[in-house]
């Protein structure tokens, strides 16, 4: 009521005076009723007051109007992901959605660890960021479509875009993301290390499961925007960071393949040669023949890693330094909680992995 009455304050004076003048008798009116009230009354209406978590009402009202991720049994570009190739990890390294997570999904199963209040108020900050940034688009004037439906039909692929917006007579993307926390800002702003001649200036970069997100935008919309920006806003303190997303189309070895050429105001473009949007595609396709043929797809991440595991994770940076360095001085190697985040936070972990 109060930002209802400073508005009104700004157009109308009388009628903000009106409004205050109500909600005054209202207020007194309430206040005269407990105050007729007996002292046993008012005594059992105060301890129910003390006892009321106002925070339990609050949390059941999140966990009921705020999504995480989509419900619709179909594919979604957010769940993309990729198979890196890497020496001594069998398989090659999973970056991006779980297959065997989103069968379950698909599926239809319950959700057997439901996400809890810090996951789900992360999720309504960042649905309120993109709805701020979507309104100042507004008022500039190059907005064109706000929540664009997307479709890959052989793979029954679909999604929305955050925006699309018009520049000097050519379409581009944006994407809106939010993140928070020490880490995050490191990997999503860029870093310095070191001091005088050693210090090095470590490149921003997006998340890659949002990247792989945009990537495929960008690669079904590469007849109609020019790219994409992937924008980043901080939950914490409000930093941005912005990133360049254009599909490239490739020759190698005889084939057209599409590759992402990846840039921001402080990192230079250049094409990524870690994945292809092909391969994107050919790990949906997967996803798809399992949910036709009924049929579980294999864990793709470790809710613990094998000991054999932990040395080349760490070599390729799966591992952090002190997290390695504390397995490392362990006189029990096999007795660890290191794994990948994927399991910790899935929906789906106790079922996946029997517990």
């Amino acid at each position: 009521m109060q930002g209802v009455l400073l508005q009104i304050e700004h157009k109308d004076g009388l009628q903000k005076t009106v409004l205050l003048s109500l909600c005054v008798t209202m207020v007194i009116e309430f206040s005269l009723c407990l105050g007729d009230l007996m002292a046993d009354s008012r005594r059992a209406i105060e301890n129910d007051f003390r006892g009321f978590s106002f925070d339990e009402l609050f949390t059941s009202q999140l966990i009921k109007n705020i999504s995480i991720g989509q419900k619709a049994p179909t594919l979604y570009p957010s769940s993309a992901s990729i198979v890196l190739n890497l020496d001594s990890i069998p398989g090659g390294k999973v970056i991006g959605g779980c297959n065997r997570g989103e069968f379950y999904r698909i599926k239809g199963l319950k959700a057997t660890n439901p996400p809890g209040k810090s996951t789900m108020m992360a999720a309504a900050m960042g649905n309120a960021i993109e709805d701020i940034v979507r309104a100042q688009v507004l008022k500039d004037g190059t907005f064109v479509e706000a929540q664009t439906p997307i479709y890959i039909n052989d793979l029954k692929v679909s999604g929305r875009l955050d925006l699309l917006c018009e520049r000097n007579g050519y379409i581009y993307i944006v994407e809106v993301k939010s993140f928070a926390k020490y880490w995050a800002h490191k990997e999503i702003c860029g870093y310095y290390e070191g001091t005088g001649e050693n210090r090095k200036f470590y490149l921003p970069n997006p998340k890659m499961n949002h990247l792989f997100q945009v990537a495929l935008y960008t690669y079904v919309l590469r007849d109609k925007a020019i790219g994409a920006k992937l924008y980043y806003v901080a939950r914490d303190d409000a930093a941005t960071q912005e990133f360049n997303v254009i599909c490239v189309p490739c020759q190698e070895d005889g084939k057209t393949v599409h590759r992402i050429e990846l840039s921001a105001s402080n990192r230079e473009p250049a094409i990524l040669k870690s994945f292809t949007i092909e391969g994107i595609l050919e790990r949906f396709r997967l996803l798809s023949d399992a949910v036709e043929s009924d049929t579980l797809p294999e864990r793709e991440y470790y809710l613990k890693y094998p000991i054999e595991l932990i040395e080349p994770l760490h070599k390729h940076g799966y591992i952090k330094k002190t997290d390695y360095s504390k397995w490392k001085k362990s006189k029990n190697k096999k007795k660890h909680e290191l794994g990948d985040w994927e399991c910790s936070y899935c929906n789906y972990k106790d079922l996946c992995w029997g517990k």
